[in-house]
């Protein structure tokens, strides 16, 4: 390796690096000097989720693929993005609009 890490180690050592404040000084700085700037274009995520896609389908591990699935879907416009967790949900409005009568929650037969 051109930094003198052998192939095993270097992944240890780069992300120990990357959580380094001076390395994360160094990298800022040096991106002002040079004018470049992170960039995330819709088409590099789709791409980064289709391999993510695939490998979980390969490991058998099918939520993880759902889930990469639905993000692409999310990406391209094909699904509604999901409400914020603290929104009202949907059947409390529909009762509101009925007068504010709420139906009781039926009890589960054991």
């Amino acid at each position: 390796m051109l930094a003198g890490y052998s192939e095993d180690s270097a992944a240890a050592y780069g992300s120990r690096l990357l959580k380094n404040p001076l390395v994360l000084d160094r990298i800022a700085t040096l991106r002002r000097e040079k004018d470049i700037h992170y960039v995330v274009e819709p088409d590099t995520v789709h791409d980064k989720l289709e391999a993510v896609f695939f490998e979980a389908l390969g490991e058998r591990n099918h939520a993880a693929a759902v889930a990469a699935l639905r993000l692409q879907a999310a990406l391209a416009g094909i699904l509604p993005r999901a409400a914020p967790r603290d929104a009202e949900p949907a059947h409390a409005k529909a009762n509101e609009s009925q007068g504010g009568l709420a139906r009781k929650p039926r009890k589960a037969k054991v």
